[in-house]
């Protein structure tokens, strides 16, 4: 496992660092109890949750705040927290999950870091059912090894995947928007080719049905700007200002193929003159261009009539859906 994949310990004071590690010893030895020095009350549960978010092997702890702390002078006395039902199984699970991984690193071996990124995200597709209100959802056991889980359990699980075939990726906790209603969400940050993007599986996993594949990357390698229409972002993360792959989020179903990219208007057209000449009604593609809406309306609405006059084809109607460099293009005949 890469070093850099400890991300929220690296962002710790030198105190907080010594403080992490204490805990983090203390969680792999089931040690019901460890003293802190120098370290106060209020900052223990965060240094708690940076060891949970880095570490998702540790499934068998409590994801909630799971320390209590009394003064003893300059230290901290924290009592931690296990999850018993998992105590007890944790020879089984384990064997299993380490199943899991050595199949994950078998497939990965030699493909680039999209693809293997890509290769666990369509693995959490095929195994995972979105699960909610379920305490024993919530980590990486409950979406590896009991095929259900919510998201703080679906990114646990990714990132513990990542981890395993040393692809940087780390655990985020924010909030979403659904149905304009704001909730707490996870989802993790992945780092491919020197670039970071966010990668969402559990809204992955809801966009998509099992089995049916080329799977569309909804929610998967996209940049700040397209994320955050609605997740919270938060500024101690790593800047993901990369969107070159977000045209990976729209797989054409029909021909299992990928968006065409188009950097011109003169490359649409050309687009355009294949698809109307074989009369079809639905096209998508990945608009690589700068132009403001009003004159993107004008420059389609006259790219279409130019071709369909050329082509000597009549067509009744011209409707789109355009969202940030996506375009599908509907037309009727």
């Amino acid at each position: 496992m890469k070093e850099d994949a400890y991300y929220f310990s690296k962002i710790l004071s030198k105190e907080e660092q010594l403080a992490y590690q204490t805990i983090y010893k203390s969680l792999l030895q089931h040690k019901k109890q460890c003293e802190l020095s120098r370290i106060d009350n209020q900052k223990v549960s965060d240094i708690f949750q940076s060891v949970i978010s880095d570490h998702p092997e540790l499934y068998y702890v409590q994801p909630q705040v799971s320390c209590s702390c009394r003064g003893m002078g300059i230290n901290q006395n924290i009592t931690l927290i296990y999850k018993e039902n998992y105590v007890h199984e944790q020879h089984l699970i384990d064997r299993e999950i380490s199943k899991v991984l050595t199949n994950i690193k078998m497939e990965c071996q030699g493909k680039g870091e999209l693809e293997q990124h890509m290769m666990i995200f369509d693995y959490l597709v095929d195994n995972v059912d979105y699960q909610i209100n379920n305490i024993l959802n919530q980590n990486a056991i409950s979406a590896l090894y009991y095929h259900k889980a919510q998201c703080s359990g679906i990114s646990a699980a990714y990132k513990m995947l990542a981890d395993s075939v040393g692809l940087y990726c780390i655990i985020v906790n924010s909030n979403a928007k659904v149905n304009g209603t704001i909730s707490p969400h996870s989802w993790n940050i992945v780092k491919i080719n020197n670039h970071y993007y966010h990668l969402d599986a559990t809204y992955g996993i809801g966009h998509n049905q099992k089995g049916k594949k080329p799977y569309s990357y909804q929610y998967a390698f996209y940049s700040d700007n397209a994320f955050a229409n609605d997740h919270l972002l938060k500024p101690s993360w790593p800047k993901c200002d990369d969107d070159s792959l977000e045209r990976l989020s729209n797989l054409s179903k029909d021909k299992n193929a990928l968006l065409t990219e188009i950097s011109s208007f003169y490359e649409l057209r050309n687009q355009l003159i294949e698809k109307i000449n074989s009369k079809e009604k639905e096209m998508c593609f990945y608009l690589n261009i700068e132009i403001s809406e009003k004159q993107f309306d004008t420059n389609l609405a006259s790219s279409v009539k130019m071709v369909a006059s050329n082509l000597r084809i009549n067509i009744r109607s011209v409707s789109y859906i355009k969202n940030g460099k996506q375009l599908k293009l509907t037309l009727d005949y």
